[in-house]
């Protein structure tokens, strides 16, 4: 795809969907109002550099698919919980609630281990998870967004886990 087309999926995604795209960004940076702006441009950017040659069938979910990834990369998929670390299950709560750097650091460690092993999935698998297991949304929603059936999401969600899971080298919960 050369530059005019992607500005031209752009412009589109601008005028169809900047509203949903600011929503759905604004609604996960809560306490981190100024940086809005920046998130979706970088989105923007995003979609005008992409290299794909397919045909994005679904725009709307596109474009959450690459806000989340844009969020995530910018380091701000921890904003969506007041400001507060992402917790992942298998840290527990004890590690969280310690007062000790070096039980916070561990934990911290970890979700960045797991972030970077999450990356290695699929865009829709790795997209359907944070949307799930991060943001809190529905199986139903997000297969919406993604154009797919909602098993298709469960199954997407399941193969995350899965991933996480044996990287990680641990038994599932």
């Amino acid at each position: 795809m050369n530059v005019p087309e992607s500005r031209s999926l752009a412009d589109a995604i601008a005028r169809d969907h900047g509203r949903s795209l600011r929503r759905f960004v604004a609604a996960r940076l809560r306490g981190a109002k100024h940086a809005i702006d920046d998130v979706v441009q970088e989105v923007y950017l995003r979609i005008i550099r992409r290299r794909e040659q397919e045909t994005v069938r679904n725009p709307e979910a596109y474009v959450i698919q690459v806000a989340a990834h844009t969020l995530h990369d910018m380091g701000h998929a921890k904003a969506h919980t007041d400001g507060g670390p992402v917790r992942l299950a298998s840290d527990g709560p004890e590690a969280w609630a310690s007062e000790d750097p070096v039980a916070q650091a561990d934990a911290q460690r970890r979700v960045e281990q797991a972030e970077q092993i999450l990356q290695e999935l699929p865009p829709r698998v790795y997209a359907s998870f944070l949307l799930y297991r991060v943001h809190g949304m529905n199986h139903e929603k997000i297969a919406r967004l993604h154009g797919v059936h909602p098993n298709t999401v469960k199954n997407d969600i399941k193969q995350a886990v899965g991933h996480l899971t044996r990287r990680l080298g641990r038994e599932p919960a």
